[in-house]
């Protein structure tokens, strides 16, 4: 939908990624840190985290992004 370009927010059609996240995931299962670092956890445990002005797939243990890579920092688990 976002032809996987995490700097693309919305489709064509006009529909915005956190209106689907919002539709895909319960409440429950966004969390963020401070108000710049937005996590997505769906059912099947995938992840999408929005950092500022990009996003991409994530880990459900952490705040990092999978095409990025672990930071120094973290100590999550990759799964």
């Amino acid at each position: 939908m976002f032809d996987n370009d995490g700097q693309v927010f919305e489709t064509v059609d006009g529909i915005e990624l956190e209106e689907v996240c919002c539709e895909y995931t319960r409440p429950d299962y966004r969390d963020g840190v401070g108000t710049d670092v937005i996590r997505w956890t769906f059912a099947d445990d995938s992840v999408i985290t929005v950092a500022g002005d990009g996003w991409d797939y994530g880990y459900v243990d952490c705040y990092c992004w999978r095409g990025a890579g672990h930071s120094d920092e973290c100590d999550g688990v990759a799964r």
